[in-house]
């Protein structure tokens, strides 16, 4: 059975812009994400990783809309060749995309 990596961004009212992903991608995609036009908050650890599995990250974002973050970070995917398959589970209120990345597994540290 494969586990996939994850990127998970969120929209919601109470804390608007998110984003969480392995510590291990998480450098890169502030970057990016800042070379785009976004503010990115310090990351936190959202979820201890274990001596398999490196640390959950997240940080607040802003900067933008959330189809203008949802389109950023496909194309950041896209441009490293990264085969993702992504799930939306949007609400009225909230928004949420989980991408799944699909080539790195979470064991990968």
């Amino acid at each position: 059975m494969t586990y996939s990596a994850e990127i998970n961004i969120y929209h919601d009212e109470i804390e608007g812009l998110r984003i969480d992903c392995s510590e291990k991608g998480m450098p890169a995609l502030h970057k990016y994400l800042e070379s785009n036009g976004f503010s990115v908050d310090a990351t936190r650890v959202a979820i201890q990783g274990t001596n398999n599995i490196s640390n959950l990250l997240e940080s607040s974002v802003s900067g933008k809309s959330y189809e203008e973050f949802r389109e950023t970070i496909i194309v950041f995917l896209n441009s490293l060749g990264v085969n993702n398959k992504e799930s939306q589970f949007n609400s009225s209120e909230d928004k949420h995309s989980r991408f799944d990345l699909i080539d790195i597994s979470v064991f990968d540290k």
